[in-house]
């Protein structure tokens, strides 16, 4: 199911879509990655990532601050990576 949010970032309102969301069992905390749909400049899906704030019954976002939190965001999409690319080669 896809889901569209708006985010105010500077007086400037963007929509993004919610890729999806996990929660770390290292952390205990739950996090975003979402896109705008853009890309970049060598043709990759802009995507950022955020913690889902806990407290709110809406989607809020709170920025990841250390460097150990993005590197599990970034182990988590590198293993989802991995198991698309696995399930693709089982297709074919």
């Amino acid at each position: 199911m896809k889901m569209n949010f708006k985010l105010t970032e500077n007086g400037v309102e963007r929509e993004y879509e919610l890729l999806f969301s996990f929660m770390s069992p290292v952390t205990g905390k739950k996090y975003a990655i979402y896109t705008d749909n853009t890309e970049d400049t060598e043709g990759n899906l802009r995507r950022y990532s955020a913690i889902c704030d806990p407290n709110s019954e809406e989607l809020r976002l709170l920025p990841i601050e250390s460097e150990e939190e993005q590197a599990i965001v970034e182990r988590t999409l590198e293993d989802i990576r991995r198991q698309l690319e696995t399930a693709m080669d089982g297709m074919s």
